[in-house]
């Protein structure tokens, strides 16, 4: 059976790296402009085959707002795994009782 080493839990916190994000800001590219968004607004389709995947990056088509999206759902899946250990028992470490 497995046992939660608290000693070893505080030593991996301390050891950790600090945070920083996955996500690069977010830019603004004309051929993505040109390419994709255009065609889009004049409701002409859009023929894969022919983009040029090198032109642009992940950063030129994710919107403004995503990595605070991505931020709030981290924090809310945080928010329920509290929650749901909130009603968890208690385990006794280690303790002797007398009675």
């Amino acid at each position: 059976m497995y046992q939660f080493d608290c000693a070893a839990f505080a030593s991996l916190l301390r050891a950790a790296p600090p945070r920083r994000s996955i996500f690069e800001t977010p830019e603004h590219s004309d051929y993505v402009e040109q390419a994709i968004f255009a065609p889009l607004r004049r409701d002409e389709p859009i023929d894969l085959q022919l983009l040029d995947f090198d032109r642009f990056s992940l950063r030129h088509v994710t919107s403004e707002d995503y990595i605070q999206q991505v931020e709030r759902a981290q924090k809310q899946w945080c928010q329920g795994f509290n929650r749901y250990l909130k009603h968890a028992p208690a385990i006794p470490r280690h303790q002797k009782r007398f009675f």
